[in-house]
């Protein structure tokens, strides 16, 4: 009897020969789990460190404390001078260095141009060609400079009241035993003005403003506070935007109250006019405040972190940054530093703000968005005055156009009694 091949296969041999179809099929629909974990892990690593390295940049840019110098914008050397002379347009040329040239951000600006120990105003630019910019000359204080010499430019304009012909005074304010050191410009009033400078800064920050409000006879107290470069630090080393520079300012009020202020302005910008918003909400001497001026407001810094945050763009492949990327680095900000960023929002408690006030805010600015100030003034209601300049950069309404920004604070102050 013949037995076919088929016949005499084994079970167990029928089982092996079917075994590779068998585990073929599981085989060929494990790759879309793989690719799954692939996906889930680069979108770990996206977020966790993305999240890591933008929670850095915000505590590196926004509460870090780091030693400060004089604000010089731009560097460079001077390459023509033409004086002020009968029939001939004053003006000044600089080549500015490889690192500043492009974009010239302030070409349209009124600045100061150091150099050596010379001051020149110069004008927003006439004439710019590359790296080299010339400019009007508004003013010289000092010696004709010689061409060739290393030069720097301003954005604050003055680095002291001197440069202005305005006499002034050194003084210590006095704030739980410890002293800080401030300028007071006399004033033929009683009115006096508190002015506070940003994060990193230094009074002559305050000059712009001190330059209107002495004219109309105010008395300005121009003062440092914590973390100052010449003012002692906290042990956080950490800007508080109010939640710890309060005292210094209340003892800023006291001194101008014991020295014959009969009313007081209150004067901040950027990280100083955050300061001011705090010292106005918390304060319980805050009613002794009878007009308020704030100049680029980090009013609530958790929505100006995503407000500038949607302007800027992931490193390396210049995509926008996700919405959820940038809440999670706030949250691991918080968690990493110990912060609560609810602590830095003055918007909530905006309107019960009582004193009039005025809030200058650059279109251009990419440190405090544009947005961040119009929510303040919406939040304070009819007490607030907002006051827009398109083409500024960061605390640079002034220097587009100095005429209309004392024009405005002229008009608020009279429209506030002072």
């Amino acid at each position: 009897m013949t037995t076919r091949a088929e016949d005499r296969r084994t079970p167990d041999s029928a089982s092996t020969e079917a075994r590779p179809a068998a585990s073929g099929r599981p085989h060929r629909r494990r790759w879309p789990w793989v690719l799954l974990g692939v996906v889930a892990a680069l979108v770990t690593v996206f977020y966790v460190g993305g999240g890591y390295y933008f929670s850095s940049t915000i505590h590196h840019d926004v509460f870090e404390v780091r030693p400060g110098t004089p604000a010089t914008a731009q560097t460079g050397s001077l390459t023509g001078f033409t004086p002020p002379a009968d029939g001939v347009e004053a003006s000044v040329t600089m080549i500015l260095d490889e690192d500043h040239a492009t974009p010239d951000k302030y070409a349209n600006a009124t600045v100061g141009i150091k150099v050596g120990d010379t001051l020149i105003v110069a004008g927003p630019a006439t004439a710019s060609e590359g790296a080299t910019v010339t400019r009007p000359i508004l003013d010289l204080v000092g010696d004709v400079p010689e061409t060739g010499t290393p030069a720097g430019v301003n954005r604050d304009v003055w680095t002291s009241p001197n440069q202005l012909g305005l006499e002034y005074a050194e003084v210590a304010i006095d704030s739980d035993g410890v002293a800080y050191p401030a300028w007071v410009i006399p004033g033929s009033s009683a009115t006096w003005a508190i002015l506070i400078h940003g994060k990193g800064g230094y009074p002559p920050e305050m000059l712009r403003m001190a330059t209107t409000l002495h004219e109309r006879g105010v008395t300005c107290l121009l003062i440092s506070y914590a973390n100052d470069p010449a003012a002692p630090r906290p042990a956080e080393e950490r800007y508080g935007y109010g939640t710890i520079e309060v005292p210094q300012v209340e003892a800023a009020v006291q001194y101008a109250q014991n020295e014959g202020a009969e009313r007081i302005v209150l004067a901040g910008v950027s990280h100083g006019a955050a300061v001011s918003l705090t010292y106005l909400e918390t304060s319980p001497q805050a009613d002794a405040i009878d007009a308020v001026i704030l100049d680029s407001p980090p009013a609530d810094l958790a929505a100006n972190i995503d407000a500038i945050g949607d302007t800027r763009s992931l490193p390396v492949v210049g995509l926008p940054i996700p919405e959820s990327l940038e809440s999670l680095a706030m949250l691991l900000t918080e968690l990493r530093y110990g912060l609560d960023f609810d602590d830095y929002n003055r918007l909530a408690a905006a309107d019960q703000i009582a004193a009039p006030t005025l809030i200058y805010q650059g279109g251009m600015d990419t440190t405090v968005a544009p947005s961040v100030a119009r929510d303040l003034a919406v939040a304070m209601g009819a007490t607030a005055t907002l006051v827009e300049q398109p083409e500024a950069q960061h605390v640079g309404s002034w220097n587009v156009d100095p005429e209309a920004y004392a024009a405005a604070m002229q008009e608020f102050l009279t429209g506030s009694g002072l």
